[in-house]
């Protein structure tokens, strides 16, 4: 459980320094877009830890539930903020956005796959 809360920070951590980064190239900072945009990212770790409940807690309450909710919410996660990074790099590097895009694709495919195991 550590290591995804881990994996899944770091998604979100290195959304925050990627938007960041395109938010000062471009001119277009604003706190207020923070503000949203940190609530957004409070969410995300609400959404993994309401996902951790259900899974773990219900077994106890004697109810059948065999849905991996934590693998599904992360990889979820994890997907959405590497397509925001890329995004972001991509307006900052154009020239990165199309290589970065095949990469991420690829990802994304492979995510899906897992999830729907």
């Amino acid at each position: 459980m550590i290591n995804t809360f881990a994996i899944v920070g770091l998604a979100i951590l290195l959304d925050v320094i990627t938007g960041l980064v395109k938010a000062y190239s471009k001119g277009t900072f604003e706190t207020s877009t923070m503000r949203v945009g940190m609530w957004h990212k409070v969410s995300e770790v609400i959404a993994l830890v309401l996902a951790y409940f259900v899974q773990y807690s219900l077994p106890y309450l004697n109810i059948d539930y065999s849905i991996p909710a934590v693998s599904v919410v992360s990889i979820y996660i994890v997907v959405m903020e590497i397509g925001s990074c890329i995004e972001n790099v991509g307006a900052v590097n154009p020239q990165l956005a199309k290589p970065l895009s095949k990469i991420f694709a690829k990802l994304k495919e492979d995510g899906d796959n897992d999830a729907s195991k």
